[in-house]
């Protein structure tokens, strides 16, 4: 019986170290992007392993259940991209409230840019805009996030 490997290429070590990211999910088979952000004790890899588990945490997969009406998926040539934030306390805060406006606003961006490239991409995620994202800091670090998933993701999706 022969068995396929799974290729998993992570970048370098400093994505499983607990840091904050924004971060991108891009599954082939369905076409689908979803777009998060994290401060794991895992780092942005660990977060990745969430989403397509078994788990509850598996916030990708249900999306894409929730939207397609389907009860079970299995997610097929999956990309990974995440970008880590800069020092900013705000971003380093227990509380998540900067890390998701900025995910707020690359997630506008992300479908600026697919609707702009006529990119045929189903945007699963859904996050909440908040008082944080009319701030410099969190309007700049988007900007920047955004224009890093961009470049990264152009060759997949």
């Amino acid at each position: 019986m022969q068995r396929t490997a799974h290729i998993i290429t992570v970048s370098n070590d400093k994505a499983a170290k607990r840091a904050p990211y924004i971060y991108a999910g891009f599954a082939l088979n369905f076409r689908a992007l979803y777009v998060g952000e994290t401060r794991s004790s895992q780092g942005a890899v660990g977060r990745m392993a969430q989403h397509i588990s078994e788990t509850s945490s598996n916030t990708f997969k249900k999306r894409i259940c929730t939207l397609l009406g389907y009860e079970e998926i299995n997610l097929e040539g999956i990309s990974f991209f995440a970008v880590p934030l800069s020092n900013y306390r705000g971003f380093w805060s227990d509380s998540s409230e900067y890390r998701r406006a900025v995910e707020f606003l690359v997630q506008n961006e992300m479908l600026n840019f697919l609707t702009k490239e006529e990119k045929n991409v189903l945007l699963v995620s859904r996050v909440n805009a908040n008082g944080y994202c009319n701030t410099g800091i969190v309007k700049n670090e988007a900007k920047i996030v955004a224009r890093s998933l961009i470049h990264s993701m152009k060759h997949v999706i």
